[in-house]
């Protein structure tokens, strides 16, 4: 007989607090509202300023990141524009996900040209008559004039 696994608990005592203070909202929270009604974070001053207040919403920040990376929590947290909040219908769920996806492709498709570019540094692109010759780009008359001025 197979010895059971023993369950991984990933998440902390404050982070399943969180947990619980969003399974019973209802509508999407912002940061703020989270800092100030769920009373899980040291007493934050509203002002963006205060130092208190940058550190318990970057511990806010990382709690839910925690949330959505856990294997033990098995519902879906949507973050996004509206806010936060627990994933409650199929849709909301299917809606979040394509979003995710959508913005997932995009960041791959910029990281993909980027990489390119990076890739063809130093290199000459060939010119099949529809584009201009580098030299024919950058104005060569126009060039000596300017090193005439200054004295080059």
């Amino acid at each position: 007989m197979e010895k059971p696994q023993a369950i991984i608990n990933d998440l902390n005592t404050r982070q399943w607090r969180l947990v619980e203070f969003l399974e019973s909202q209802s509508e999407y929270l912002s940061k703020t509202d989270i800092l100030e009604k769920s009373k899980l974070y040291d007493d934050p001053v509203k002002t963006a300023r205060d130092s208190q207040y940058r550190g318990a919403s970057r511990l806010l920040t990382h709690d839910l990141q925690m949330i959505k990376e856990s294997k033990r929590y098995n519902k879906i947290l949507i973050t996004d524009r509206k806010g936060i909040k627990i994933a409650q219908t199929d849709e909301e769920v299917i809606d979040y996900l394509k979003r995710e996806k959508a913005e997932i492709l995009r960041r791959f498709r910029r990281y993909y040209i980027q990489s390119e570019e990076y890739r063809n540094r130093d290199q000459f692109r060939i010119v099949f008559g529809k584009e201009k010759d580098i030299e024919e780009v950058l104005n060569v008359m126009a060039l000596k004039e300017i090193e005439e001025c200054i004295g080059i």
